[in-house]
Parts: C-alpha cells; structure tokens; sequence
C-alpha cells in the first residue's frame, strides 16, 4: 500500500442537517437543523436523529422528535419517524422510498391530534383535531400519481367552521 493516509470513519454526527428536494415552494421539501447521525453498514447506512423541521410543499411544517432510517442504494427504508404538530399532534411514518430508475415511494402515516386548520387553506378556519392512518403509494410506472388512502377521523374536539357552523 502506497498511500499515505488511510481513513475508516465509523460514525458521523452533524449537528445542523439541511437537506432540501426538488423545488421545496412547489413539490418539494426539507429537513432543516435536524441532529443527524450516518453509521456505515457495509457498503450502505444507517441513519438516525432528532430535532429540526420537516416541510413537504402543500403541508404544515412539523417538528421532527426522532427518526431512523436504513440506505441501501438507490432505496431509503424509514424504520420510525416521529414528527409534532401544533401542541399535541403527533404524526408516526414508516416506509420507504426507491431514488433510481423507476422512482417509488410507500408510506404509512399514523396521525394522533393532529390540527385540522394545518392542513387547511389559511381562509378557512375549522378548527379541531383528527386521529388516523393513511397509505401514500406511487408506483415506478412513468407519470404515475400519487394515490392516498385513509380514514381520518375527528377527535372529541368540537370543529367550527369559518361560518361559526359546528360540524
């Protein structure tokens, strides 16, 4: 061996992660001032942190409690994520995501007191929180859409809307 150096990194932590994709204002999204931990594994990576924000385009911006994830190229296995939503809306996501070739992506999200008016236009102003799950599915098939299925549900908090209407 001629070189002169020789590094094995073993574990890397970035206490500030910024990671943004596609166009974050139109289709996009980011991960901005996440705790981020890489640990090789083999040839792939094992990926795990804390805080920060997440922010898909069309979405309220939540805060990431943790999350962990496996990165075998081109594939990106989310294990857990735990994101916070307003004051006590918790959203967890498993699934899974396919970079190359024919990009996929499958996920199931579990919402718990999530603030409707999140997820609403900003004129509107229903208030209240749902509980539920939903499935988001796009195959590799060119120009394939996103499909979503769920039934989110209305907790036991009265929902008013911009007419002062209860629901």
């Amino acid at each position: 061996d001629d070189t002169l150096m020789s590094v094995d990194i073993r574990h890397v932590a970035i206490g500030r992660t910024g990671l943004f994709f596609a166009d974050p204002a139109k289709d996009g999204g980011a991960f901005r001032g996440v705790e981020t931990h890489f640990d090789p594994k083999g040839e792939n990576l094992v990926i795990h942190g804390q805080g920060g924000t997440f922010h898909q385009a069309k979405f309220p911006e939540a805060r990431i409690t943790s999350f962990k994830a496996f990165y075998e190229k081109p594939n990106l296995r989310v294990d857990e994520a735990h994101l916070a939503l307003g004051d006590r809306g918790q959203i967890d996501v498993i699934g899974g995501f396919r970079f190359e070739g024919a990009p996929s992506l499958d996920l199931r999200f579990a919402f718990a007191r999530c603030p409707i008016a999140s997820f609403l236009p900003t004129g509107d102003k229903l208030t209240g929180a749902f509980n539920g799950d939903t499935h988001l599915e796009k195959s590799g098939d060119k120009g394939a859409e996103i499909k979503a299925s769920g039934a989110p549900q209305m907790n036991d908090d009265v929902a008013q809307n911009s007419r002062g209407i209860e629901t």
